[in-house]
């Protein structure tokens, strides 16, 4: 399918109260198989335009997650209700939905106090999920590792330390993925990350991006919100504590979890790592995350468990 037109999205907008179209700006994605965007510019405001490749359950439930939690006023980015106070707009082949925009620009190197919301947002969004118990979990470690596997073949035109790294990671991550089961499970973003978070004087302004909703485990969306913290040359464990602590706030973790969370780094590493295997991602961006994925598979669960906050979860874990 092919981005929507802007002469189509003038049409299509007028099932929306608007109010009159000033100007519409196509945004630049990274990668071309990315869901179209735009900004648009109008008489009542600025709005944020997607348009969905297809329409599927994660999708759906994401979209109506998204109004329930406006009106629980969870921070996110509102969604607007077309005439037919419907939350995805059918435009001949095209479907898209209509949010407010973010002014608000994206922010990789937070503070300590946004680093702090980060982890209390995402605990915040782990308590809502009773509101949704028929969310089917469908994004799951083991789902991804499947898909990790197939991905490899193309690896086989990589450097020699590229392909001996991907055999090592390909390792750990069955390993991992065996151990994370039996956790507390529930409603999960699965791309929690501070790309997906916006922050005003300190405070966690919205989450947005909800397409891959999905019931999971709540570690595994742990370990990806904090997986951003494992470098190449280092582990930041004073951002994973701050993260921990404000996620504690809402939360407890249980002690199975907190044993596991070196598991669920990697885990959270390497999801990103399995959407790098792809031929435009490979060709634009490399092998995306293997030096960092190499880094912490040889810095090892047991010096981990050294770290402020790997040795305070491993004496926990063996009180109980």
């Amino acid at each position: 399918m092919k981005p929507i037109t802007i002469k189509e999205i003038k049409e299509a907008i007028k099932d929306y109260n608007l109010g009159e179209l000033i100007s519409i700006k196509k945004l630049k994605r990274r990668l071309e198989d990315l869901q179209p965007s735009f900004i648009l510019k109008t008489t009542k405001g600025k709005y944020f335009l997607k348009q969905y490749w297809e329409i599927n359950e994660n999708i759906e439930k994401g979209v109506e997650f998204n109004l329930f939690l406006q009106q629980k006023k969870y921070p996110c980015n509102k969604i607007i209700l077309d005439k037919n106070k419907k939350l995805i707009t059918k435009y001949q082949k095209y479907n898209f939905s209509i949010f407010e925009f973010m002014s608000y620009k994206e922010k990789y190197n937070l503070t300590k106090k946004e680093i702090y919301e980060y982890g209390k947002g995402l605990a915040r969004l782990h308590s809502f999920s009773k509101n949704m118990k028929n969310l089917k979990e469908n994004h799951s470690p083991k789902d991804y590792y499947n898909e990790f596997k197939k991905g490899l073949i193309l690896t086989k035109k990589a450097p020699r330390k590229i392909k001996e790294t991907y055999k090592k990671i390909s390792l750990e991550y069955e390993k991992s993925v065996n151990k994370i089961r039996e956790l507390p499970r529930g409603i999960c973003h699965v791309e929690y990350t501070p790309q997906h978070t916006r922050y005003s004087k300190g405070k966690l302004t919205a989450v947005i991006d909800w397409d891959l909703i999905s019931k999971g485990y709540f570690l595994y969306d742990i370990g990806t919100a904090v997986s951003v913290y494992a470098k190449y040359n280092k582990i930041e464990f004073d951002k994973i504590k701050t993260f921990l602590n404000g996620y504690e706030s809402i939360r407890k973790l249980t002690p199975k979890e907190k044993s596991l969370l070196f598991e669920a780094i990697e885990l959270g590493l390497f999801k990103f790592i399995t959407w790098g295997l792809d031929k435009e991602e490979v060709k634009k961006s490399g092998w995306v995350g293997v030096k960092q994925a190499n880094y912490l598979i040889d810095f090892g669960k047991d010096k981990f468990l050294e770290s402020p906050y790997g040795r305070y979860a491993y004496i926990i874990t063996a009180k109980k």
